[in-house]
């Protein structure tokens, strides 16, 4: 944070330092909090309208209240706070809370508070995973639900248990850990996603993604569209299935994807505490992840004219 950062909060433009909030405020106590995490490529920012729309979803679902700002009101103040920061490249972080925005204080009672506030903030952020070593959890205690109540609500309680699952179980050398989950019927356990990102593989010719145990993501959403539009390769399908962890050594390439995390390949891949790490097809990016994640940045960063309908530009086009 820099003493020149604008951010946004509750229908006002802020210095970073006056952003603050009453350390008695709810949302921090018992994470009564909903986001969205955007990028901004070249100008332009990606899916600003389906975040948005998310983040009404999710603050509904989450029985937050109704948030007081429309999908339109919030995108202009994104642009806003991007134009105000000098920033064509990076990471938005809206989030809605329980309590009071300043120094007014909450109830530290459960289910007394009934303030929300609303804020936006902006970062520069390169990749958040470049490629590399991930580790498989199968581990119990830190299984993800077999089918989230409601999946479109990114709520913050949802990332408490991967944040202790990270902390327990991730080594020096891991970029990413793959969680599962217990299919209800059979008992069986298979796999869910990343501790925030959604997982591909290719296998036996296709891409195979988990359908249960998931927060379908909305770069999730995008790889099925760059697939199914035939653009990279009119062969190429991808399906949602059952997937088994042992399934994952046998997959040609895998990769992860999210909207911090871009659409980024995982080489190696060590199970539970385990110390050995054995490759992914060759160790290296396959020709299908690579295919994707340059389809990707070339539509993220607006040079395919069909897929600009994506995109919000911070200034009106000329």
């Amino acid at each position: 944070m820099t003493t020149n950062e604008w951010i946004w909060r509750d229908g006002e433009y802020l210095a970073a330092p006056q952003a603050t909030v009453h350390i008695s405020t709810h949302g921090l106590h018992y994470a009564t909090a909903v986001f969205e995490g955007i990028r901004a490529y070249n100008g332009s920012v990606f899916l600003l309208r389906q975040h948005l729309e998310r983040l009404h979803q999710s603050t509904m679902g989450a029985k937050l209240g109704v948030l007081p700002y429309t999908v339109a009101q919030l995108s202009e103040v994104v642009l806003e706070l991007l134009r105000r920061n000098g920033m064509t490249d990076g990471y938005i972080r809206p989030i809605v809370f329980q309590g009071q925005s300043g120094d007014v204080p909450s109830s530290l009672g459960v289910n007394r508070e009934r303030g929300l506030s609303v804020a936006i903030m902006t970062r520069p952020w390169p990749n958040y995973l470049s490629g590399g070593k991930a580790r498989v959890c199968t581990d119990r205690n830190y299984l993800k639900p077999a089918k989230f109540p409601k999946p479109w609500v990114k709520s913050a309680t949802n990332y408490g248990n991967a944040i202790q699952a990270l902390r327990e179980f991730l080594r020096e050398d891991d970029q990413e850990l793959i969680f599962c989950y217990e299919d209800p019927d059979s008992k069986e356990i298979l796999v869910a996603e990343g501790s925030g990102c959604n997982i591909f593989l290719l296998h036996n010719g296709a891409l195979i993604t988990p359908r249960g145990g998931i927060l379908p993501g909305l770069t999730r959403r995008t790889v099925f569209d760059i697939v199914e539009s035939g653009e990279i390769d009119p062969n190429l399908e991808v399906h949602e299935e059952d997937i088994r962890p042992e399934l994952l050594m046998e997959a040609a390439e895998i990769f992860v994807c999210g909207t911090a995390y871009e659409i980024s390949p995982i080489s190696a891949l060590a199970f539970g505490t385990s110390d050995e790490y054995k490759p992914v097809g060759k160790g290296t990016p396959g020709p299908v992840t690579t295919a994707l994640r340059d389809h990707f940045n070339r539509i993220a960063h607006g040079e395919l004219d069909q897929w600009r309908y994506l995109l919000t530009p911070q200034w009106p086009l000329s």
